[in-house]
């Protein structure tokens, strides 16, 4: 989990999770915050396979919790990690994480600040709302590509999502706001 200290408040809400160890053989449960949900390395190096990087590149992990993130990727690249996101002000070229969602909008909007080229995070499906891509349009950086996936024992869908301002328009449509006062057709063909 990002930071270094966490509140009493948040420490104190804990839930049975059920977790894989590194050779898929489950882990009795244990008791973690809400917010910590650790990326199997199977899935985590398929996140770093997604994103073109080259050589120059310097990636960060701003979610750096075990390391998973951190730990695979490429050793031609410049790899950098924080526990403390919101106080790191460097510039990189990318960020490849797993971050907490109930900062996504913070994460989204510090990443389009940072970030030269841009970021992909790996969110569960129902984080990805038009509100959202429209906050990181404005700030240049468009919905490249998406990659749907789905982790045992994590609930529901999983996209990771790379964002880029090397792309010029979203690659998905969506809409605004749903105007109910037009007839169906022209409601649903009127996407951004």
């Amino acid at each position: 989990m990002a930071g270094n200290k966490v509140p009493n408040s948040i420490k104190n809400r804990k839930v049975p999770i059920t977790q894989q160890s590194l050779n898929g053989d489950p882990i009795p449960k244990k008791f973690i915050i809400n917010d910590e949900f650790y990326t199997p390395i199977p899935l985590v190096v398929e996140c770093i396979k997604y994103v073109y990087l080259v050589p120059v590149d310097v990636v960060l992990d701003s979610a750096y919790g075990t390391g998973n993130f951190y730990n695979n990727y490429p050793s031609f690249t410049k790899n950098l990690y924080t526990e403390d996101f919101f106080n790191f002000n460097e510039k990189v070229d990318w960020i490849i994480t797993n971050p907490p969602y109930s900062k996504i909008d913070k994460y989204l909007e510090h990443s389009c600040k940072i970030c030269r080229k841009g970021f992909a995070y790996l969110l569960a499906i129902h984080n990805l709302t038009p509100k959202r891509l429209i906050e990181c349009e404005k700030e240049g950086f468009f919905l490249e590509k998406m990659l749907l996936c789905k982790v045992d024992k994590w609930y529901g869908c999983s996209v990771l999502l790379v964002f880029s301002n090397q792309a010029t328009k979203c690659c998905i449509d969506y809409q605004k706001r749903l105007n109910t006062n037009t007839s169906h057709n022209d409601s649903i063909h009127n996407s951004i």
